[in-house]
């Protein structure tokens, strides 16, 4: 069944600045940019007085469940361009202890159950995503912060790949190393 017409207005905050040109939404506020390209023949983008028009007539389901998630889309990008985004992950370690270091673009994980071979791991968008290794008396913490919901999250989750066990021999309950995301975007995961 079709719906006539569907339309919502986003509004956008004082200190946020938001243009609309070939197709391109940039997004920018006091604590970055983000940019992202929004395109469907049947569904109208438009920035006008202080809000963000999505509108579509006659939608169908796939119509009404992408405009959806450009709203969702919308929403992440206004907020991140006021308060960034922050993941934080947590080296773990019960034997041998692990060193993380972050060098230019790359994360070189030493001692990793002990091996010789550091694992290097390079990651992508460090230009508009922040990494920082919070070293404490006992703990090192990761922190991936950014303005982008996605970025941040696809750096994040790279991070924590980086240390997982590819062997089917051992037993995950029992060895317990590696880097693990604990906060993700505004939600303490070990609370769920």
């Amino acid at each position: 069944m079709r719906i006539p017409i569907i339309k919502y207005e986003i509004p956008i905050p004082e200190n946020v600045k938001v243009s609309y040109e070939n197709n391109i939404l940039k997004v920018s506020g006091p604590k970055g940019e983000v940019e992202r390209k929004f395109y469907h023949p049947l569904i109208k983008l438009s920035v006008n007085d202080n809000k963000i028009i999505l509108e579509t007539y006659f939608a169908t389901r796939r119509e009404k469940r992408l405009i959806n998630t450009w709203r969702s889309h919308i929403k992440n990008m206004l907020e991140g361009v006021q308060n960034p985004f922050v993941y934080r992950l947590k080296v773990c370690y019960t034997h041998f202890p692990m060193r993380v270091k972050l060098e230019g673009n790359k994360l070189i994980v030493e001692n990793f159950l002990g091996e010789k071979a550091p694992i290097i791991k390079e990651l992508p968008y460090l230009d508009k995503v922040k990494v920082k290794i919070e070293q404490n008396k006992d703990e090192t913490e990761i922190v991936v912060e950014s303005p982008d919901k996605e970025k941040a999250g696809i750096v994040a989750s790279m991070i924590e790949q980086s240390t997982r066990f590819l062997h089917k021999r051992k037993d995950r309950r029992r060895f317990t190393d590696g880097i693990w995301l604990y906060y993700k975007a505004g939600k303490n995961i070990l609370e769920e």
